[in-house]
């Protein structure tokens, strides 16, 4: 995957993370979210990668 792919694919995942989190509590969150890791949920599901951040 090419570099301006992979920045893009995290910048999603970060707007879709604050976009939750606000959704979620009530609060617009303003810091900064600290990626822990990624994985797949099952082999069947590549297409589905699940993202774990904290706030």
């Amino acid at each position: 995957m090419p570099l301006s792919e992979k920045v893009e694919e995290e910048k999603k995942t970060e707007n879709a993370a604050e976009k939750e989190f606000e959704e979620e509590t009530g609060y617009i969150y303003t810091g900064d979210l600290t990626k822990l890791g990624s994985f797949y949920k099952t082999y069947e599901q590549l297409s589905r990668k699940i993202y774990i951040q904290t706030a």
